[in-house]
């Protein structure tokens, strides 16, 4: 069968289909891997709709990931509620700020920085007033 310019209408339907083909093809070999690195990546961060992230923004995600990679500066404990502060200190232009991972055995609770401007000693009487108490 032919169109009016004289060429077969199997010759135009076969490339869009070949080109579709050929894109599936692509997309079923990445897709599944792509997705697991997305998934992979969004469980190894925790970027979730948990409550630090949905509260606290982009400073949660800041304490999250240095307390990842460095661990914590200082470790605060709650005993009635078994729980572990996490504390990062930040020490950048805006001043020395500290950084607290509320853990809940491995579960996080919530992830924040505290204001700038805030002493040590100050940041300490902070937690004591919330029932923590520094352990290291």
């Amino acid at each position: 069968m032919k169109n009016e310019r004289g060429h077969g209408m199997i010759e135009y339907m076969a490339v869009p289909i070949l080109a579709l083909l050929a894109l599936l093809l692509v997309l079923s070999v990445i897709g599944p891997v792509l997705g697991e690195k997305i998934t992979d990546t969004i469980q190894h961060y925790n970027l979730d709709n948990s409550h630090a992230v949905q509260k606290h923004g982009s400073q949660a995600v800041a304490v999250r990931l240095a307390h990842n990679k460095c661990g914590a500066d200082f470790e605060f404990y709650h005993e009635d509620w078994d729980r572990t502060a996490c504390v990062i200190e930040f020490d950048d232009e805006k001043g020395s700020r500290w950084g607290v991972r509320i853990l809940d055995g491995e579960n996080e609770r919530t992830a924040f920085i505290q204001r700038a401007g805030r002493s040590w000693e100050e940041f300490v009487k902070y937690m004591q007033r919330r029932g923590y108490e520094l352990v290291k």
